[in-house]
């Protein structure tokens, strides 16, 4: 999942800018980046029943035109086998302790569970983005486009 920003800003200032942010963050940790064109984040949050889902977010910054254009590809793939093996793992211990009957049943509530699961991130990247976005807003900088 990829979504884009331009702003009216020189690269490296952007690049400033996305750094103090993410390090400031709780639960958030700046793996690798590359001035003035590259960060990596990993991060995460805390869902339903206070599981933990982590995702990955990196971030190519590019000068455009005398604009920045930033590109946030988030990485959500980890959190999506952590559901999965979760899911199956309550299965597996259901059948354990209350036999098949049990797994007929709780079967389709997992299934409904783990499909809203692309909702559930979608969410979340919509989160990080709104957050980024408001940060930019109260260090006075344009945004001229973020999709």
């Amino acid at each position: 999942m990829t979504e884009a920003m331009v702003v009216e800003l020189p690269a490296d200032k952007v690049y400033r800018l996305l750094l103090d942010y993410f390090t400031t963050q709780p639960k958030v940790k700046v793996k690798k980046y590359k001035e003035p064109s590259l960060i990596n984040v990993w991060g995460g949050w805390r869902s339903y029943f206070g599981k933990y889902k982590p995702w990955s977010i990196n971030i190519r910054i590019s000068p455009e035109n005398g604009k920045t254009r930033t590109e946030f590809d988030f990485f959500f793939f980890i959190s999506y086998i952590l559901s999965f093996v979760l899911y199956i793992t309550g299965l597996m211990v259901l059948n354990f302790l209350l036999g098949p009957r049990a797994v007929l049943v709780t079967l389709p509530i997992m299934i409904i569970f783990f499909a809203l699961e692309p909702y559930r991130t979608h969410k979340a990247k919509e989160n990080v983005m709104r957050e980024i976005r408001d940060f930019l807003k109260e260090k006075n900088v344009v945004c001229l486009y973020a999709g």
